[in-house]
Order: structure tokens, then sequence, then C-alpha cells
């Protein structure tokens, strides 16, 4: 019972603390957002058949994507990188927001959104932790992650998501965030 009290207000305080906070902007792009800002609705449509989407290869990405001289630095290359080197992407992508098409998947910062501050502190628990790829990984083999209902994609997009990304400057996170 204790157990199940806990949990609700662990819900309920990560609830809270998303509807005071609603300007993320702090936290870096994830890979759908990268995506559609270097390939436009359209080009990401068509990369979405793209036979290299999902093959797991970060490298061969990264070399694709800095080859685009599209005005990423490092980090936001890397990022992308990861997003399309592990999603499951599919060529009904929903760049739209029609409801009769499927949505584009979430990458690693709409995860971490999503996901981490209903049971933890998004600051403490997620955005000053540095940890490798293995390491991020390594976070959903604890028994409370492991219920989380993610698939393998999303849970390598995250890692790599988190892996570039994480830790953010103290200083860039919102005092009302920083518990």
């Amino acid at each position: 019972m204790k157990r199940a009290v806990a949990a609700l207000l662990c819900a309920l305080a990560g609830a809270a603390t998303a509807q005071q906070v609603s300007d993320y902007t702090f936290m870096p792009d994830g890979g759908r957002g990268l995506l559609l800002r270097v390939f436009g609705t359209e080009g990401s449509a068509a990369l979405a058949t793209d036979p290299d989407v999902g093959s797991g290869d970060v490298a061969a990405w990264t070399t694709r994507i800095t080859a685009l001289d599209a005005g990423l630095d490092d980090k936001q290359v890397r990022t992308l990188a990861g997003f399309l080197a592990f999603s499951a992407l599919s060529p009904e992508w929903n760049l739209s927001e029609s409801p009769d098409v499927a949505p584009v998947p979430r990458d690693g910062r709409d995860i971490a959104l999503a996901e981490c501050q209903s049971c933890h502190s998004l600051f403490t628990g997620y955005l000053m932790q540095k940890r490798n790829v293995d390491g991020w990984l390594s976070v959903f083999k604890s028994p409370f992650h492991m219920t989380m209902h993610l698939t393998e994609s999303e849970r390598r997009v995250f890692a790599e998501y988190s892996a570039v990304n994480m830790p953010v400057r103290r200083d860039d996170v919102p005092p009302e965030l920083r518990f």
C-alpha cells in the first residue's frame, strides 16, 4: 500500500511540474526536431524510405549528415545520426499532424520529457547525469525502468540522445526545475 501511495505521489509531482513549466527549450533538440529542420517535411517523408534508416550505423549517418553542411553543430549531427540509425521510421510519417497518418517516432528528448519526470526529478535523475550509450541503456535494467513501455528502438534512441546531450549546464535549467 505504501508503494502504491508513493508511486501515486511521484506521478502527481511529475504532472504538477510538467504543468508549471511548459518551456523546455533549454533541452537540446532531439532527432525528430533536427530531422524536420534539416530535411523539411517533404525531405523527411522521402528519407523514411531510405534503406539505411534504422540500420544501427551511427557512423555512416554522421558522415552523411556532415556532408550536407546543414549548419548543425557536432552534438546536433550526432543526435540526428543516432535518431536515424535506430528509429523505426516509415513512409507514413505524420509530418502534417494529420490523425490518419502514422506519427514521426519519438526522439530522445520526447522520451525523456514523457517518461523520466513522472517518477523522479528531471534535474537530478536525468539532466545532470553523464553516461555513455551503454550507461544510459543500463538504466533500463533496473526493476522500475524495466516496466516502461518502450521499444528497443526507443530505448536506443533515448540512449544515443542522452549520451550526446547530457548533462546540460546547470545554469541552463530553469530554477523551478532544479530539485
